[in-house]
């Protein structure tokens, strides 16, 4: 990009911007999206369920002793209602309301809150973007 040196730091979010722009929307159109998807959300959370086999995992993972910490997008309140009050209670730290672009930020705030050292964190994610957080490698 032409006047903007490429980081570690911004690379997730020109690689965004790169994927948003191969579909040719607007980024003046992206809080417009951003909040009817809010609004889908809210409408259908209800009919929302973890994948199978996650529940189970997690809570194979708490029973050994792992703290259990997640981020994520979305409200905590949501979250809450598609794994249920039982799943949820295995997670000890929270990280909710990142934005689109704005995870490595949040992953750093939840990783202070932990006391623990990126070397001794595992990050799973469901999506691409995901792994392509800085700090999640």
């Amino acid at each position: 990009m032409y006047g903007r040196v490429m980081t570690f730091e911004n690379r997730s979010s020109v690689i965004q911007f790169e994927r948003l722009a191969h579909c040719r929307v607007p980024t003046w159109k992206l809080p417009f999206i951003a909040r009817q998807l809010r609004s889908l959300m809210r409408r259908d959370i209800a009919t929302i369920r973890p994948i199978p086999g996650v529940e189970d995992a997690l809570t194979s993972l708490a029973v050994k002793g792992v703290e259990l910490g997640l981020l994520t997008s979305n409200s905590r309140e949501n979250v809450t209602c598609v794994l249920g009050p039982k799943t949820s209670a295995l997670f000890r730290y929270w990280g909710c309301g990142s934005s689109l672009f704005g995870k490595t930020a949040k992953l750093r705030k939840l990783l202070r809150a932990t006391g623990y050292a990126r070397d001794e964190v595992t990050f799973v994610g469901d999506e691409i973007r995901d792994a392509e957080a800085p700090g999640t490698r």
